[in-house]
């Protein structure tokens, strides 16, 4: 499985440009979505952020929210097809 997996995400990575962990944030990034910084951070999704915004499907704003800094992933035009390609998609 993990064989597929990695096949999947090499896929994904040549012809996107970011991998399927990437791809599962862009899934759920939206105007009014947060995400903490820290959780990103600590379980290794930030650079899969950092690709999105990279490669220009996101715009990432940092929001401090009282103790937390929070992030706020706005998808861009040039995500639009691939998030409307992935949703047809789900099950």
């Amino acid at each position: 499985m993990a064989t597929l997996a990695s096949a999947i995400d090499k896929k994904s990575h040549d012809e996107i440009g970011v991998g399927i962990a990437a791809l599962g944030i862009l899934l759920e990034a939206k105007p009014g979505v947060f995400f903490l910084a820290d959780a990103l951070n600590s379980n290794g999704q930030m650079n899969a952020v950092m690709q999105l915004e990279r490669k220009g499907f996101v715009q990432v704003l940092h929001v401090k929210s009282g103790h937390d800094d929070m992030v706020q992933l706005i998808p861009t035009e040039k995500a639009t097809p691939i998030i409307k390609a992935l949703k047809a998609r789900e099950l």
